[in-house]
Formats: structure tokens, sequence, C-alpha cells
């Protein structure tokens, strides 16, 4: 039964993580992931629990059979962390982080673009009034 809490527990914490990353990098960032809340609430519950996933794990790998644990069990625990990893596959992290990134890079890009074209005028035309 540890094997099953701890993979559980551990595949909650992976998905979330996933979620809380996606939040916070979003350009139109929702109310609940602000950064207060993700240092405050959200890292301290994923740390944890993915520390007391691991943990659980472990443990009832480590003592299989003393738990009383059997062969379902083991085979929901590897099922539940297979449907995790197929999960946030198919969250696209990596497109949807790449798209976050994009407007705010052409925005960098374009404010850098405009930066350039006036800062020479004003240096010139105030060493110009001075002098």
């Amino acid at each position: 039964m540890r094997v099953l809490i701890g993979a559980v527990l551990l595949s909650s914490a992976t998905f979330s993580f996933f979620l809380v990353l996606l939040w916070a990098r979003n350009p139109r960032r929702p109310k609940w992931a602000s950064d207060a809340l993700i240092g405050n609430l959200y890292c301290p519950l994923l740390v944890s629990s993915g520390i007391v996933g691991i943990a659980l794990f472990v443990s009832g790998l480590y003592n299989f059979s003393a738990y009383g644990s059997t062969l379902t069990d083991a085979l929901l625990a590897a099922a539940i962390l297979s449907l995790t990893a197929i999960g946030v596959k198919a969250m696209k992290v990596k497109a949807r982080l790449a798209a976050y990134e994009r407007p705010a890079a052409e925005t960098k890009s374009a404010a850098a673009s405009q930066d350039k074209g006036t800062l020479p005028d004003t240096i010139g035309a105030g060493s110009q009034a001075t002098g």
C-alpha cells in the first residue's frame, strides 16, 4: 500500500509542478498564480508531497512483502506513474513555454530597437546645447 500511496503523491506533485510552471510563465497570469501564492503555498506543498511520495515509494519497494503489498499494488503504481508521464507529455510544456516567451522576446527586441534609434539623438542634442 505504501508503494501505491507514494506513487499517487509523487504523481500529483509532478503534475502540479508542471501546472504551476505553466501558470507562472503565462503572460496573462491568473490571480491564483501570483508570486506570493507560488512562493508561499504551491512550492512548499509540491516539495513536501514530492519528498513524502518518494520516501513512501522507496520504503514500500524496499520492504515490499513486509507491508503486505501485492503485485497489484506494484502494477497500479506503475500505471499511475506512466499516466503521469503521458499526461505531462500531453500538456506540451515545452511548446507552451516557447509560445509564452515569444511575445516577451518580441516586445524586448522592439523596445531595444526603439531605444537604439532615440539614444544618439538625445545625447547629441544634449551635448550641443551645453557646448
